[in-house]
This record gives C-alpha cells, structure tokens and sequence, in this order.
C-alpha cells in the first residue's frame, strides 16, 4: 500500500462521513434494562409478538438477552432514519408502553464488517477501498489531534 495524496485522503473521508439521503436508514445499537420482574413476565407474550412482528418488517435485524442469568437485560440490532424515530418506535414496545425498562441507550453504529456489513455506510466498497478510506480517517484526525475522539 502506497502513501495517499491530501486530496484522496479527503475524498476518502468524505466517503466515510458522507450525509445519508432522506429515506436512508442507519443501523442503532439499543440496550435497556427490565428489572420489574413481575412486570417482565405478565408482558413477555405482547413483548416477543412485538419482536417478531418489527423482524418481519425489517426494522429489528437482532435482539436477544446477554448470555448470563439473573439479568434481564435488552440488546437491539435496528435500522432507522435517525435517534428519534428510533425512540418512537422502541416506545411501542410492550414494555416500554408499561413503563418496564430502565436505562435505555441508542448508539448510532455504522457496522462495517461482518454480518451486518450490508447495513453499512460503505456496504459494497471493495476491502482495498475500505482500508485505505479508514487509514486515512484516522491519519486525518490524528493530524488535528482528534484521534482520542474518533
């Protein structure tokens, strides 16, 4: 791999950071806690047929517990325009509508390899192009001292 110009290096990060188009969906990373276990139980058929029904909708693309017991604990894979219409959906959520969830986070994600890559801002840029536009991000940022921050 050859040095990059200035000029590509800033091509290539406008790539990377390129503003989505109305209509484009984002892929959020959601966690919450359920800890009124009573509350859990009594909601649990509406929570999974509301699951199931935002998987067949395409919004849900993964959800599931952590892999230990005791802690009912919400981890969510869905794409959506933006935060706020994340929250508005997630507030049809059984639970939510009952008031059962607790520390709610909504990260933005922008899963560039592995299973999720074709939900990725960069879906279908060849390895060599993803590379070279990720090295030249973070060049660009350390360059401005904003590599903490990346």
């Amino acid at each position: 791999m050859g040095a990059i110009s200035g000029e590509e290096a800033g091509t290539m990060i406008q790539a990377i950071n390129r503003q989505r188009k109305p209509g484009d969906m984002a892929v959020f990373l959601i966690s919450c806690l359920h800890p009124n276990y009573a509350g859990w139980v009594e909601h649990q058929a509406a929570h999974l047929d509301w699951l199931h029904a935002q998987v067949e909708a395409g919004v849900l693309l993964a959800s599931g517990p952590p892999r230990r017991d005791g802690v009912r604990t919400a981890f969510l894979i869905a794409k959506a325009e933006d935060e706020k219409a994340v929250r508005d959906w997630i507030a049809g959520d059984p639970y939510m509508v009952h008031g059962l969830t607790e520390d709610l986070t909504i990260t933005a994600w922008d899963p560039i390899f592995g299973a999720f890559a074709s939900e990725s801002s960069l879906a279908g840029v060849s390895y060599e192009d993803l590379r070279r536009q990720i090295l030249a991000r973070f060049a660009a940022l350390e360059e401005v001292g904003g590599a903490a921050s990346a």
